[in-house]
């Protein structure tokens, strides 16, 4: 089939669509991902291990808004026209779209071109954006996906709290694809760090608690920190790369390239997977209990991977998913108990070890992308 892929990032750095488009690719379909560069950063047309990349940029209007969210619309149209253009040219075989923001889109083209629309969410997205907009705002978009899910062919999500919510607004099949990563290594291997070294690389923001964490390692002995990562936020990326600076304990290594983040991961003791709990408080167009955070975040299966224990945040999903697996301990978002539970387990390295072994282990058997990958197919398989 000519896969058609839609994504609101320039696709720079997503390991979830590059893995799937990979996996699509080697299984004799062929690519094309549309992607929205609102910095015109990368090149227009360009192709990356055999996916072919389109991107879209910004007009006058939308560089002049001054949030994403309010320049939505307008790509929607703009990209619109120019996935038209596209599929006169390629006459794709299928939209698979990646998160509410590139919905409309797709199921535009469905109504002009007739080709069935897989919508792939990463996330409850309307949920997302109430962390930085208010309630109508967030409503607004709940209410949309739950108006727009009803015109698509397949759904495709993370986890099985995502799916019983998408299960409730729709009677289409959902299938989990989870964010895993692609089996590195045959057997465990224990850190071997003189001092016990604890990291995290990924989005540089505030809900990630990355100024708790370097406080909390700044006096403990032979406890070093490692942070990497890129952020929207200079201000903050700012701050956090002026404190690692101060601190004698923590270095600071700037955006990490993809292929170093698991190797990372296997030098290191602890993977710091502590996010905020703090949640909007919104009415849900279903009737749904989840946590405050109920995504399993990148950081959790990198740990996996390499086979090392996580430190997760209580009343979360990564929580109750690392408490299950038994391969870290939970903490509350605060200096005082993040430092004390590093402290914890630095002084307990059988401890450490038995929950890397189980991390490694439930890696090995169910959270990888070998095994995600055959039920992507399976969904393909389904609309041949």
């Amino acid at each position: 089939m000519n896969i058609l892929m839609t994504l609101s990032n320039p696709f720079t750095h997503d390991p979830r669509v590059y893995n799937e488009a990979k996996s699509l690719l080697n299984a004799g379909h062929t690519v094309t991902v549309f992607a929205w560069d609102r910095h015109h950063k990368s090149k227009k047309i360009e192709t990356k291990d055999g996916i072919k990349i389109v991107r879209s940029y910004n007009n006058k209007i939308m560089d002049l808004l001054p949030y994403d969210i309010f320049k939505l619309y307008f790509w929607w149209k703009k990209a619109y026209h120019e996935v038209s253009e596209l599929h006169d040219k390629n006459h794709f075989d299928v939209i698979h779209c990646h998160n509410l923001d590139t919905l409309p889109i797709a199921l535009k083209l469905k109504k002009k071109f007739d080709f069935p629309v897989i919508y792939d969410a990463h996330e409850i997205w309307g949920y997302m954006v109430g962390l930085d907009f208010p309630n109508p705002i967030v409503h607004f978009f709940l209410y949309l996906e739950k108006r727009m899910i009803r015109h698509i062919d397949y759904i495709i999500t993370v986890n099985d709290l995502l799916k019983e919510y998408f299960e409730k607004l729709s009677h289409k099949p959902v299938n989990i694809i989870m964010n895993a990563k692609r089996k590195k290594y045959e057997q465990y291997q224990p850190p071997s760090n003189d001092k016990f070294t604890v990291v995290y690389q990924g989005t540089l923001d505030s809900s990630r608690n990355l100024e708790e964490l370097i406080k909390s390692v700044s006096d403990l002995k032979d406890v070093q920190c490692i942070i990497g990562g890129i952020g929207h936020d200079k201000s903050y990326v700012d701050r956090i790369m002026k404190s690692c600076k101060e601190s004698e304990n923590c270095t600071f290594l700037g955006k990490i390239p993809m292929d170093k983040v698991i190797p990372n991961t296997r030098k290191a003791d602890l993977v710091y997977l502590v996010v905020s709990t703090k949640a909007p408080k919104i009415k849900w167009p279903v009737d749904v209990d989840f946590p405050p955070r109920f995504g399993l975040a990148n950081k959790f299966f990198e740990a996996l991977t390499a086979g090392r224990p996580i430190l997760a945040s209580t009343n979360t999903y990564n929580g109750i998913i690392v408490d299950k697996l038994g391969c870290g301990i939970l903490t509350e978002c605060n200096v005082k108990d993040i430092k004390n539970k590093i402290g914890y387990l630095k002084e307990n390295k059988n401890l450490c070890e038995k929950m890397g072994r189980a991390a490694f282990e439930a890696g090995k058997k169910w959270y990888n992308w070998e095994y995600q990958e055959k039920k992507l197919l399976e969904v393909y398989t389904s609309i041949q």
